[in-house]
């Protein structure tokens, strides 16, 4: 008797803890399978846009029901940014954010025009070019060519900045460097200001530093603090080259197997976290700068002639694009304000 009294008790508990599990897996509450999407991010757990991230999850999971589910990685694990696009375009169930610029070679080269240096110059005008028109119809153009869904682009990081194994104390001094960047808009700006760059993920970069493989890299100083790349590289020269918008994005055919009311929740979501991650960022920002100060880092400040000569540089970059088509760049300043 004891022995079927204790097979009933784990027979309940079994059935008890599957129960929980298969609410604790988000089943939407009209009894289908929810659409399950994987977040990829490069950045660390307690990085600003994970913290972001985990907003969108619990608002999207609370106002579908359970019916879309969100389920974050940080730190790099789904793997690099060129991966996660593939994945969405052969319709895989990822969300990638990065750079507008890193979806130009599938159907819409323009989207590089929004990637060039001191292009973007404030979270504000993020937000514009979230709204105008003309990033409307960029979107359209790269959903026909390749399948790809765009949910926001106003996640604009803290201003990227560059931090060094060697001290910068003006522009001169990045002449001959050998810098980490993420995409071609990169290459084309230090190019022009005399660097080398290489290409290398996150988690790479520390070590690329460490070595001497890299004598610097940019980021934004969060995401210096974040990753420790403050024990590699103890000088800081805030070029504030680019706000570099984080666009979000998914496959399009998974995005319209949702109905209306769902799309229209990632939305609204994906844009209001967007304000509220670059509200974040500029709360943070002190903070951030001191805690990498306390950490031994020294930070300078480029001169007026300094300015002049990274816009000019960032200016020349777009010969190295003659795909964009004629008159873009005008257009993204009038879309932005200016």
């Amino acid at each position: 008797m004891k022995k079927l009294i204790s097979l009933l008790l784990i027979a309940v508990l079994v059935l008890s803890m599957a129960f929980a599990g298969g609410s604790k897996e988000g089943t939407a509450t009209d009894g289908s399978k929810p659409l399950v999407l994987r977040v990829s991010i490069p950045e660390s757990a307690t990085d600003n846009k994970s913290v972001a991230m985990f907003e969108v999850k619990e608002a999207v999971e609370r106002r579908t029901e359970g019916r879309v589910i969100l389920e974050i990685y940080c730190n790099g694990e789904l793997g690099t940014f060129q991966e996660s696009i593939e994945t969405i375009t052969q319709g895989g169930n990822i969300i990638d954010g990065t750079s507008p610029s890193a979806y130009a070679d599938y159907g819409c080269y323009d989207m590089m025009a929004l990637d060039l240096m001191r292009m973007i110059r404030s979270p504000e005008e993020a937000e514009k070019l979230n709204d105008s028109q003309l990033f409307k119809d960029l979107c359209a153009q790269l959903e026909e060519a390749s399948n790809i869904k765009v949910l926001a682009v106003n996640w604009p990081m803290q201003p990227r900045c560059i931090l060094s194994t060697k001290p910068i104390n003006s522009v001169e001094d990045i002449n001959g460097l050998i810098i980490r960047v993420p995409t071609a808009s990169y290459v084309a700006f230090f190019k022009r200001l005399g660097a080398s760059t290489v290409s290398m993920s996150m988690a790479d970069t520390y070590t690329a530093m460490q070595q001497g493989s890299a004598d610097a890299c940019e980021f934004p100083l969060g995401t210096l603090y974040t990753n420790s790349l403050y024990e590699v590289g103890k000088y800081c020269y805030l070029s504030e080259h680019t706000y570099a918008p984080c666009m979000w994005c998914m496959n399009a055919d998974l995005f319209n197997s949702l109905s209306p009311e769902d799309q229209q929740i990632m939305i609204e979501e994906f844009a209001a976290a967007g304000r509220r991650f670059s509200q974040k960022n500029l709360d943070s920002l002190a903070a951030d700068r001191q805690k990498l100060e306390e950490n031994g880092v020294i930070f300078v400040e480029p001169s007026a002639e300094d300015i002049a000569v990274m816009d000019a540089a960032a200016v020349a970059s777009a010969e190295d694009f003659p795909g964009l088509s004629d008159g873009i760049i005008e257009k993204v300043e009038e879309a932005l304000g200016r």
